[in-house]
């Protein structure tokens, strides 16, 4: 009975070794590459992450735990953990291809703030979508455009009726996305300092206004620029440069009140 329950505890320890490893390499892809900082946070990839690390190293090693018996002939035991290997490795795909989808695919500045838009909330409709072009970039981390209305009056009302309908508003859709250079000038205008993005969102900025002093004193003054991810209603404060207009860094900040 005991070397029964050490060679379970045996594979078991094995199993939740390997599953440790693989989990170790997701959470890699997914805070380095996918959710990069500090939209792991931001976004839901923190819970996403738990679930599916939940699936991973605890489903199957506890499988394992549960089936594992020296009694079972070689061939049954070998089938058992093929089986539990094969759960553990759809259920670990299935959890991959949502986090996948969900991903921040864009930084999108328009009106008066970015709004982080992931991959799932980007319009399918061909008319408002654009020609997408897959490609590595899109792959590694949110890319930062802007965003502009255009001037044909049908293709205006066909955005306010996406947005108000539930459907995708224009930082959804790609046809109308425009290289961030041609929004630099736009966001510094709409760049505000750390004392007036508190009173804005009625928040205590410190670690902004302490942001702020260390780019001062490094000659490089910012401004501060709403950071919104739309699927969670959080934002954030993007830092620009008020020289170059550059999106330096997004950083977090207290819930508003």
């Amino acid at each position: 009975m005991q070397q029964t329950i050490k060679k379970r505890l045996q594979a078991f320890a094995i199993h939740l070794a390997i599953s440790a490893l693989i989990g170790a390499f997701i959470f890699a892809l997914i805070y380095f590459v996918w959710f990069p900082s500090p939209y792991f946070l931001l976004t839901n990839g923190r819970e996403l992450f738990l679930l599916l690390l939940g699936c991973d190293v605890v489903l199957g090693p506890l499988l394992t735990l549960v089936i594992f018996n020296i009694l079972k002939s070689r061939r049954e035991l070998r089938r058992d953990l093929m089986l539990i290997a094969f759960i553990q490795l759809a259920a670990l795909g299935y959890g991959l291809h949502v986090i996948f989808e969900v991903r921040p695919l864009y930084v999108v500045f328009y009106g008066d703030q970015f709004n982080v838009v992931a991959a799932d909330e980007v319009t399918t409709d061909p008319k408002l979508s654009g020609t997408p072009k897959l490609s590595l970039r899109s792959l590694l981390g949110p890319q930062i455009v802007g965003a502009k209305m255009p001037d044909n009056k049908d293709e205006r009302q066909a955005i306010l009726w996406s947005s108000v309908g539930g459907g995708a508003d224009i930082f959804g859709m790609p046809k109308y996305f425009v290289p961030y250079q041609q929004m630099k000038d736009a966001v510094r205008q709409k760049a505000v300092t750390a004392q007036g993005f508190a009173e804005q969102n009625k928040i205590a900025a410190f670690n902004l206004a302490r942001l702020e002093a260390d780019y001062r004193a490094q000659r490089n003054p910012v401004g501060f620029v709403p950071v919104v991810v739309q699927s969670r209603f959080k934002y954030a404060a993007g830092v620009v440069s008020l020289a170059t207009g550059e999106l330096l860094q997004v950083e977090p900040v207290e819930e508003k009140k």
